[in-house]
């Protein structure tokens, strides 16, 4: 499973972690209007962020809740679509949301190999 640097923050420092959170959830909200976007997305984006406010104030549940309830990667996708819509999208390169998503490993890759004799030492 799959948890951010929210998640952890949030279960450490509980409410003032959350409120840090909250913060940083708004200054994406910020950047994105400064990008432009309509309104009715921005206000969308600022529904995710009070919600994920909210679900990380309960105190054993939202710890849980916010792991599985990720606000600022549901506001990421917003902003890559209305971003792609956009007339600038000919401009800018736009990476995918799921490019800054780590991916989860193969069950059997390692991460490190360990050299062989032969390799060490010819």
């Amino acid at each position: 499973m799959q948890f951010g640097l929210d998640s952890v923050i949030g279960a450490v420092l509980p409410a003032v972690g959350d409120a840090f959170c909250l913060f940083l959830g708004l200054y994406q909200v910020l950047l994105s209007m400064l990008f432009g976007l309509p309104w009715h997305i921005v206000g969308l984006m600022l529904l995710y962020i009070i919600a994920d406010a909210f679900i990380g104030v309960i105190p054993l549940v939202g710890d849980l809740l916010d792991v599985a309830f990720k606000a600022n990667i549901y506001n990421l996708r917003l902003l890559e679509k209305e971003l792609t819509r956009s007339r600038w999208a000919a401009a800018v390169i736009i990476p995918k949301s799921t490019d800054w998503i780590p991916r989860p490993r193969k069950a059997g890759a390692n991460r490190f190999r360990i050299p062989r004799w032969k390799d060490v030492f010819g």
